[in-house]
C-alpha cells in the first residue's frame, strides 16, 4: 500500500498515515524510507509538513547511503531535497552535487535534480546559475513540468522580465502522474502575466478556469481577489467580470470590506459608462451606509460615489447630503463637491465656508477657485468674484468658462471696457464655443 500510494503521488495521504505505517514496517524497514521521502516532498513542495520527520529522513537516507543499500545517487538526490524543505539551503546544494556526480545513467532523476538545484541556486541568489540549471534539466527531459514552471517563473520575475518567455514555458507544461506540478498554480501566474500584458479577455478566461477547480486550493480566492482589484476597472468589459466575481465573492467573505468597496467602484464604473448594472441609487446608497456602519477605512471615498450618483440624476439636495458626509470623515478631500452643490442650492454663504479653505490649501486648483467666483457672485461679492476668476485663469489658462464668466461679471458690474476686453480675449482663444458665438450675436458691434 505504501508503495503504491508513494507511486500515485499521495504523499498527503502517506503523512496523515505515517504513525501507522510506521508501526507495522518500522523504520528501519527499507520501504519505509517511502514515507519520509513522501514528508519530504510535502516540505520541498512549500506545504504543511513535519520537520521533525523530515530531520529523522535525512539520517535514515544518509545511513542508507553509508551502507551501500539503495542507490547513492537517488538517494543523494533526496536527502537535498530534505535539507531544501528545512530551508538549508547550503547542505541542500552540496547534496544535489554529489547526487548528480553519480546520476549519469539516470537522465530522468538527474534532471529533477539539476531542476531542484536550481531552485536552490535560486534561493541563494545565484540567479545565472539558477537559469543554466533550469534550461540543463530539460536538455535531459524537456518535458519535465517541473523545470518548465520554475523557468517560467525565473523569466516573469528577474532582471528584465521576458512575459513572452515564461508564457511559452508554462504553455510546454505537460502534467504527468506523480509531478508535483499542477493546474491551478499555473493558471494563476499565466492570468497574472496577461493582465499585464493587458490581454484581459485571455486572463479573466483563465480566472474563470482557475474559480472553479476542484478541489480549489485556499489560495485561489485571494489570488483572483489580488489581480480582480488590480486589473479590474482597467476596462468596461474587465469592470463587469470584476463586478460579477465581487459579487460572488462578497457572498462567500461576507466581513470582507475592501472587497465590498471593490464591487461598488466597479459598479459605479459600469454606472458612468451606461452599463446595466442591475443596481438602484437607493441599494447603492444603503450597501454604503452599512459599510461605513460597519467601520470601512474609505467610507468618505464611498459617499463621495454616492454624492456623483445623485448628482448624475439631477437630485443636488440628495447629492449635497451625501457630500457632507464624505466631507465630515475627511473635509481636506472633499470640500470641493459639497461646495458645488451648496452653489447649485443657492446656498452661496454656506458655500463659501467650504470653498475658501479647499481652494487656498487643500485642493488649491482652478477648479476650487471657478465654484468659490460663483459663491462670492452669489453673495454679491463682485470684487472676490472677479479675483477669483483671475486666480483660476491663473491657474489654468485654457479655463473657457472662467473667460466668459469674468467678462459676464464686468458687463453686469458696469465697466464695459474690461468685459469686452475679456470677451474679446474668450472668443480669441474658443471661437467656436457656444458662448463665443452667442457673443458675437448679442454684441456684433462690439464684438463683430
Amino acid at each position: 500500500m505504501l508503495v503504491e500510494l508513494y507511486d500515485a503521488g499521495h504523499d498527503r495521504a502517506i503523512s496523515q498515515s505515517f504513525d501507522k505505517f510506521r508501526a507495522v514496517l518500522g523504520s528501519s524497514d527499507e520501504t519505509f524510507l517511502l514515507a519520509y521521502m513522501a514528508e519530504i516532498n510535502l516540505g520541498v513542495n512549500g506545504m504543511e509538513c513535519d520537520e521533525t520527520r523530515i530531520r529523522e529522513g535525512i539520517d535514515a537516507l544518509s545511513n542508507a547511503v553509508d551502507g551501500n543499500r539503495l542507490s547513492r545517487g537517488s538517494t543523494l538526490y533526496c536527502v537535498g531535497n530534505g535539507w531544501a524543505a528545512l530551508k538549508e539551503y547550503e547542505k541542500a546544494r552540496d547534496a544535489y552535487s554529489a547526487a548528480l556526480s553519480l546520476l549519469s545513467e539516470s537522465p530522468r532523476v538527474a534532471a529533477q535534480c539539476y531542476k531542484n538545484l536550481g531552485t536552490t541556486m535560486e534561493e541563494l541568489n545565484d540567479l545565472d546559475a539558477a537559469r543554466a540549471l533550469y534550461e540543463r534539466a530539460l536538455e535531459l527531459d524537456p518535458n519535465l513540468a517541473e523545470a518548465h514552471f520554475a523557468l517560467g517563473l525565473w523569466h516573469y520575475r528577474h532582471t528584465d522580465a521576458d512575459l513572452d518567455l515564461a508564457l511559452e514555458h508554462f504553455d510546454e507544461i505537460v502534467w504527468r502522474k506523480g509531478s508535483a506540478v499542477t493546474s491551478p498554480p499555473v493558471q494563476g501566474w499565466r492570468a497574472e502575466i496577461l493582465f499585464k500584458q493587458q490581454r484581459l479577455e485571455e486572463a479573466f478566461r483563465e480566472l474563470r478556469t482557475l474559480l472553479h477547480a476542484e478541489p480549489r486550493p485556499p489560495w485561489i480566492r485571494p489570488w483572483c481577489a489580488r489581480l480582480v482589484a488590480t486589473y479590474g476597472r482597467s476596462s468596461v468589459g474587465a469592470a463587469r467580470f470584476a463586478a460579477s466575481f465581487w459579487g460572488a465573492y462578497v457572498k462567500e467573505f461576507a466581513d470582507d470590506l475592501p472587497a465590498k468597496k471593490e464591487m461598488l467602484r466597479c459598479i459605479y464604473d459600469l454606472l458612468e459608462s451606461g452599463e446595466n448594472t442591475g443596481w438602484n441609487y437607493e441599494r447603492f446608497r444603503q450597501t454604503v451606509e452599512i459599510m461605513a456602519a460597519d467601520g470601512d477605512p474609505d467610507a468618505a471615498f464611498l459617499w463621495d460615489r454616492v454624492g456623483h450618483w445623485a448628482q448624475a440624476a439631477g437630485d443636488w439636495a440628495e447629492a449635497e447630503k451625501c457630500y457632507r458626509r464624505a466631507f465630515e470623515l475627511s473635509p481636506n478631500r472633499y470640500g470641493y463637491c459639497l461646495g458645488t452643490a451648496l452653489n447649485f442650492l443657492r446656498r452661496f454663504d454656506d458655500a463659501i465656508d467650504v470653498l475658501l479653505p479647499q481652494a487656498l490649501e487643500h485642493q488649491p486648483d482652478a477648479k476650487s477657485w471657478f465654484q468659490v467666483a460663483v459663491a462670492y457672485e452669489g453673495i454679491g461679492n463682485v470684487q472676490g468674484c472677479i479675483d477669483a476668476y483671475k486666480q483660476a485663469l491663473a491657474l489654468d489658462e485654457d479655463y473657457d468658462l472662467a473667460w466668459f464668466n469674468l467678462g459676464g461679471v464686468h458687463w453686469d458690474s458696469g465697466n464695459e471696457t474690461a468685459a469686452v476686453s475679456t470677451w474679446r480675449e474668450a472668443i480669441r482663444r474658443f471661437p467656436t464655443h457656444p458662448l463665443a458665438v452667442k457673443l458675437r450675436k448679442d454684441l456684433p458691434q462690439l464684438l463683430g
